[in-house]
């Protein structure tokens, strides 16, 4: 049996690297918050180790952060592609697609300021 902070081996041969015990909260005096993976639930229930919180404001920050990049670069190039589109049907150049990307910038930005100023992000 291995001590808290050696390796050990697995029951495949493999080396594990266990955690020292001065890093979990619950050595501390208190327990971990409860989302757990196979659904038990109470006060008496801790989180594996393996688990990421996504409640904590700064994840929860980037997360939503990353969603709305996301969704302005997406209307930029769904704006683009449609007039591209436009552009091969109305044989217009460049026109549509610059048209395009402008109202797609327009209104990614559009979307992004309003969403930061509800205070959804």
């Amino acid at each position: 049996m291995a001590v808290a902070g050696e390796d050990a081996e697995d029951g495949e041969g493999l080396r594990v690297s266990r955690p020292s015990k001065g890093f979990h909260s619950k050595d501390q005096g208190g327990e971990e918050p409860v989302r757990p993976e196979g659904g038990a639930t109470g006060p008496g229930a801790t989180r594996s180790k393996h688990f990421v919180d996504f409640s904590h404001s700064t994840t929860r920050g980037a997360a939503k952060g990353m969603s709305l990049a996301f969704e302005f670069a997406g209307a930029v190039f769904l704006f683009w592609l449609i007039g591209r589109f436009a552009d091969s049907r109305l044989g217009t150049g460049p026109w549509g697609q610059i048209v395009g990307s402008l109202t797609g910038w327009l209104g990614g930005f559009l979307h992004v300021y309003y969403a930061t100023q509800k205070g959804q992000f």
